[in-house]
């Protein structure tokens, strides 16, 4: 008896599991091109940022470009995005949530290994070799692969009331991890000015919003 109501209980929650998760793997398999137990082999054993990170070689080698990948361990300053004021129990509490952070940062900043270049009114960005003042060149291919999976949550998060949770959920996946490429170990599109660019800038976001409005808490990019 024990063992048979082991069997239902497991069976019902692998079958929960799979309503919600086999559509997010097919969305991603659509989207990338890619079977979905290859997505799901990804998910399981590396990042998916793998896979916003083929969709951008597969491009580039469309357009004649090829970007080799290094792989280094890069030490920059990320900062801390986990804080809190104060303890306590606290009623009537807002929360103030930023939508799609990192791709927002990197679609209107036109974030691009490829198009780098030092600029006197840049953001400065801390590495291993120093501070440099960083700007981006529009028009660059990596940042028009990552702009349309930008765009791509746009239209997924305006239909998830029509076409369910599914396709959004592929889609934020995608686009969320696609920045860590640039930081990943022996990974990605290793870049330390990219990775540090992206850390420290969505750090002084985080540093203004939480001294602007004193917050309670705040998670990378949410106050409470």
């Amino acid at each position: 008896a024990e063992l048979a109501f082991y069997l239902s209980t497991d069976v019902k929650a692998t079958y929960a599991l799979a309503m919600r998760w086999v559509p997010v793997l097919q969305a991603l398999g659509a989207i990338t091109g890619s079977n979905p137990m290859v997505i799901n082999q990804v998910a399981e054993t590396a990042s998916p940022g793998h896979l916003a990170e083929a969709l951008i070689h597969k491009y580039l080698e469309f357009n004649g470009i090829v970007l080799q990948d290094r792989g280094r361990e890069f030490n920059y300053e990320a900062g801390d995005k986990t804080r809190a004021r104060t303890h306590g129990l606290f009623k009537n509490v807002a929360e103030y949530d930023f939508s799609a952070m990192y791709p927002s940062l990197y679609t209107q900043d036109n974030v691009d290994p490829i198009n780098i270049r030092e600029c006197a009114d840049g953001f400065p960005v801390r590495t291993s070799a120093g501070t440099r003042k960083i700007c981006f060149e529009p028009g660059g291919l990596v940042h028009k692969v990552l702009a349309s999976l930008y765009r791509a949550r746009k239209a997924t998060k305006a239909l998830k009331a029509q076409y369910g949770d599914a396709p959004d959920q592929a889609v934020k996946i995608l686009v969320n991890s696609a920045y860590g490429v640039f930081g990943k170990s022996s990974t990605g599109i290793v870049n330390e000015w990219v990775a540090g660019y992206i850390a420290q800038k969505t750090q002084a976001i985080f540093d203004d919003l939480w001294a602007r409005y004193q917050p309670i808490y705040g998670d990378t990019d949410s106050m409470y």
